[in-house]
Order: structure tokens, then sequence, then C-alpha cells
């Protein structure tokens, strides 16, 4: 089974991609490409801050498969779309510390990550990394911090 490491190294205050992916089946290493595991750093309609507006995901190993989504396409959904785990209170779920319908999916640019919680990679990394995935493929994301061993 392939698991996706995302090895977060920012915080979302951090413009662009500047967290790593690494997608490995068992011991090998198929790809490695920039991601993001934060939300965006503000809101872009209305330029609020990041804690007033979103979630972030917590760090830990979570079940995940390869889905069509109807804004996404071809991408990871983590945990079935429910609840997973936050680092902090989630305005968007009542402060609660969750978040839900998670994704991993393209960025919005190779600048802007376009991402209200769900961990991103730039647009054409995404699609390289997404060719090694079929719809319905099981898979893991484990999101862990940068100063930890991953394997």
């Amino acid at each position: 089974m392939k698991t996706l490491h995302l090895i977060s190294s920012r915080t979302p205050d951090t413009p662009g991609y500047p967290d790593r992916a690494y997608l490995v089946d068992g011991e090998t290493l198929i790809s490695a490409h920039p991601c993001s595991c934060c939300p965006n750093p503000t809101q872009p309609s209305s330029g609020r801050n990041w804690t007033l507006i979103y979630g972030w995901v917590a760090l830990g190993k979570y079940t995940a498969e390869c889905v069509k989504h109807h804004k996404y396409g071809k991408c990871i959904i983590v945990c079935g779309g429910g609840c997973v785990p936050t680092r902090l209170a989630n305005p968007a779920h009542d402060n609660l510390m969750v978040a839900s319908g998670i994704f991993v999916h393209s960025g919005a640019s190779p600048v802007w990550r376009g991402s209200a919680g769900c961990p991103t990679l730039p647009p054409t990394e995404f699609q390289r990394m997404m060719m090694n995935f079929e719809i319905g493929e099981k898979c893991v994301v484990n999101i862990v911090d940068f100063n930890k061993d991953i394997f």
C-alpha cells in the first residue's frame, strides 16, 4: 500500500509550498514534491487571518483513498471526508479541534495553495504525483513534523 508522507516544516503564515511530500510504496520512493500541509495564510475574499477562518490538520497517520471529486478532479480524500483532528481550535467547526472534508489536492496556482485546510501541491507537481494512483486505490497519508523520522 502506498503512503504519502507529508513533512510539515512551516506555519500557515508562510506563503507557497514550503513543505515536502514523499510518495512511497513499501520501502520504495516513488516521487518527491513540494507541498503545503497548511491552509492559506489569509482568506482571499476577506483578507482575514487563517486563525479566524480555517483548521490545520494535526500530525498523524490517516486512511485515505484516491477519488474523483467534482471540484478537484482526481485527488486523495482523507478519512472518507469525515472528521480528523486539528492542531488548534477550528473556527469552521465551532472552535472544536476537528476538520472535515479534507483532501490532498492541487493548489490554485504555482504560488497560491488554495487551501481552506487541505494539504496541497503545486498544480504540475500534483498531476505528476497523481499519475501514480488509480481511482478507488487505498493509501495512507502520514503528516509529520520536519524533525521526526518518517520511515
